[in-house]
């Protein structure tokens, strides 16, 4: 599941989002936004931000859930309203830091529940293996 910190509730996934994931054989026609909230937070094993300052933010939130809430190791901005360019490149690096870090989605243990503050990230996390391995020979 995916959630932002200040998403909206019920909107698509941007044409930039939609174009990226399709080029990692993906879809994003069923996604939907929704805002962080404490049930989502409370149903989480792992709530995993894409910054650092994200992360803060979520603690100061859900003060009585810090134990779980951790942020990737690289900060990575998010390319809302940029150029698809900038969205291939967002794509590239969310896959090398996850790979990096051993969070492939072959590496999730069945019942782990992973929750990322940015559709973005949680749709590129969920991509292919081979297309993390592609963008780190890219790379």
């Amino acid at each position: 599941r995916s959630a932002g910190v200040s998403a909206g509730n019920g909107r698509p996934a941007s044409r930039n989002s939609a174009s990226v994931a399709k080029e990692l054989g993906l879809s994003l026609a069923d996604h939907s936004s929704q805002d962080l909230s404490p049930e989502l937070v409370h149903w989480a094993d792992l709530v995993l931000c894409v910054s650092q300052t994200h992360a803060n933010l979520v603690k100061s939130r859900y003060p009585d859930s810090k134990s779980k809430i951790d942020h990737l190791p690289d900060d990575i901005d998010d390319p809302f309203g940029q150029s698809l360019d900038c969205y291939r490149q967002t794509a590239k690096q969310l896959q090398i830091t996850l790979f990096n870090c051993g969070l492939t989605p072959a590496s999730r243990a069945p019942n782990r529940k992973l929750l990322v503050n940015s559709s973005f990230a949680r749709n590129c996390f969920q991509g292919k293996n081979e297309a993390a391995e592609k963008a780190l020979l890219a790379a």
